[in-house]
């Protein structure tokens, strides 16, 4: 199991968001997480990669209690644990390859030929080889966004958190990067949770849905 959830209640900056919340999502599995704005969605995921701490509960996370995580355990939490978010969060003027190379340093990749090999392979899994050298900003927004997905998946994550990934992209944009989450999933066996208001994605690729209401956590 990937993420186990007991009776956790969960909030931010001193404020309980959430209360009771169950969830578990096994090792392969996709699900999305809705709900409408200000129910806690963010929140909660932000509690999953260590952003927040549980108020209270029984939390396992990629093999971490998060009810005893400490700041210094974050880091080795997040290299389990791939994060794709709506506003890209990229080095603009840096190339594709040095937002890759970036990471690979921060988290510890001494061999820079097995560094540049990673940065390619997962170049070719999101189809942009051929941009490997151009600057970020000069990247449409499906590009940014597949550019983001490489970035997340460089340390085989056993979880991805998606935290509205296509809701800055036009719908053909938007079924591409979809598409890309879910060959990953599929192909890797990677954990995804995916929090999105678009109910056109959940109705046309349908799958798990967790819904946040009222402080709680439903299945739809």
């Amino acid at each position: 199991m990937v993420v186990n959830l007991q009776q956790c209640n969960i909030g931010n900056e001193g404020k309980e968001v959430m209360h009771d919340v169950h969830m578990q999502i096994m090792q392969g599995e996709f699900c999305y997480l809705t709900g409408r704005s200000g129910t806690g969605k963010s929140t909660l995921l932000k509690t999953l990669y260590g952003e927040y701490p549980l108020v209270s509960g029984s939390a396992d996370v990629v093999g971490f209690d998060l009810a005893a995580l400490t700041k210094d355990r974050i880091p080795d939490l997040r290299r389990k644990i791939g994060m794709v978010f709506q506003d890209f969060r990229l080095f603009p003027s840096w190339t594709v390859k040095r937002n890759l190379t970036f990471i690979l340093e921060a988290t510890d990749w001494k061999d820079k030929t097995k560094a540049l090999n990673r940065v390619d392979e997962v170049l070719a899994s999101v189809g942009l080889s051929a941009m490997i050298d151009r600057k970020a900003f000069s990247l449409s927004g499906g590009e940014q966004q597949r550019l983001c997905i490489a970035r997340a998946i460089l340390n085989t994550p056993e979880l991805i958190i998606a935290d509205e990934p296509t809701g800055n992209l036009d719908p053909q944009s938007s079924d591409e990067v979809f598409q890309l989450f879910q060959q990953i999933n599929q192909e890797f066996g990677t954990a995804t949770i995916f929090a999105t208001h678009d109910s056109r994605l959940i109705n046309d690729y349908p799958a798990r849905v967790i819904d946040c209401v009222d402080g709680g956590l439903i299945e739809k």
